[in-house]
């Protein structure tokens, strides 16, 4: 009975050790620190990051962030946030500075929200389907092609 505890515990070991893995940090430039919960330390390029670290960049700094969730989140300098949240829905806090993300497409039940106190946000690419008229439409503006961003209570929603 203990063998087979022991290797049931051997096993399963390994998904409990990734299961707060959120990504990896796949570009770093200048000063870039990872506080996992020990205290601030010095980031190191294709670390693993969890739910909950929080990465900061210095004034020349810049980092690259693939998340499990198939973002990428671009630090520039001077920035700090908070992987939150990471998988099907996922959340990340700017503390300050700022943040670009590239996020896909997100299907049924998935969500990627960016909270911060202030935030200005662009949008760049603005989904657009065909009418039955040769028009176009589905944009947030009817498909003229222009967005405006509105405030979402709680964050912003892509």
């Amino acid at each position: 009975m203990l063998r087979n505890t022991i290797l049931v515990a051997t096993l399963l070991a390994p998904a409990f050790a990734f299961a707060g893995e959120a990504g990896k940090i796949t570009f770093l430039s200048g000063q870039v620190d990872v506080d996992s919960g020990k205290g601030w330390q010095k980031a190191n390029l294709g670390a693993t990051l969890n739910e909950s670290d929080k990465i900061r960049t210095g004034s020349r700094g810049t980092a690259l962030i693939n998340l499990k969730s198939g973002a990428v989140l671009k630090m520039k300098s001077d920035s700090q946030i908070i992987l939150s949240q990471v998988g099907n829905a996922t959340t990340v806090d700017v503390e300050a500075g700022a943040l670009f993300s590239k996020v896909g497409k997100r299907g049924n039940g998935q969500s990627f929200r960016i909270r911060a106190q202030t935030m200005v946000a662009a949008v760049r690419e603005i989904p657009q389907e065909a009418g039955g008229r040769g028009e176009t439409g589905g944009g947030p503006d009817g498909g003229h092609g222009k967005a405006a961003p509105r405030a979402v209570p709680g964050g912003v929603r892509g």
